[in-house]
């Protein structure tokens, strides 16, 4: 399973938090050379970072992190 797997067409991540930019920019630049990359940032809104912290019950990070790359 992960970016080599034969039967795996893509790799779709749900991210509320975000600890190591640098790792995380890394590790999604290695996957997207191999397979589609979809990011969902949870908590952008107000409203959607108050449903984090009652799902997990941790805070929403910054999404300053995000897009991986743009769409084509």
């Amino acid at each position: 399973m992960g970016a080599d797997g034969r039967h795996t067409r893509a790799i779709l991540l749900y991210v509320e938090r975000v600890t190591d930019a640098r790792k995380c920019m890394t590790a999604g630049r290695i996957a997207a050379r191999a397979k589609p990359v979809i990011v969902i940032k949870a908590g952008r809104s107000t409203a959607g970072a108050k449903a984090a912290l009652s799902h997990t019950g941790a805070l929403a990070g910054s999404d300053a992190v995000t897009p991986y790359g743009s769409a084509p």
